[in-house]
């Protein structure tokens, strides 16, 4: 249920989203349709690789932490849709088996001047592996209905 407003939200705050753990036939499949570079699909090329072996997609690993965002948070705001993200950014491999975990901080938020019944709310998210390893960061704005 969507009960939180923009009003509601307070910077600073920060949201554990929760844990997902990766899939390798559901990780290949998903790279397969989506982005088939080899590094992604075929295990011995991987192999030869610098990083060793298969690894996610970064859309994939974008994707799980959007999945986790939604689960944790996004599906309880009063959210309208997002002007977009920035500052994506894939700091370490994500293998199959990882079990990543997702936050998001409250960054900013302001009133839309153009559409005053919706503020812009800021957010910083990550995903961190198992191994405390920090595997994702990103920058996104989302519009929030106020009350």
């Amino acid at each position: 249920m969507s009960n939180i407003y923009y009003e509601d939200l307070v910077i600073g705050t920060k949201y554990d989203l929760g844990s997902y753990k990766l899939n390798r036939k559901s990780m290949i499949n998903y790279a397969e349709k989506f982005d088939p570079q080899l590094i992604h699909i075929d295990e011995s090329y991987a192999k030869s690789s610098l990083y060793k072996g298969i690894i996610a997609s970064g859309w994939y690993t974008a994707s799980i932490w959007m999945r986790l965002a939604c689960e944790g948070l996004l599906l309880n705001l009063q959210s309208m849709g997002s002007p977009g993200v920035e500052n994506l950014k894939w700091l370490n491999p994500v293998r199959p088996g990882d079990t990543l975990s997702a936050s998001l901080v409250i960054k900013d938020k302001r009133t839309s001047k153009s559409r005053p019944k919706l503020g812009i709310v800021t957010t910083t998210g990550d995903l961190t592996n198992q191994n405390g390893n920090i595997v994702l960061t990103l920058k996104s704005s989302v519009f929030i209905k106020r009350k």
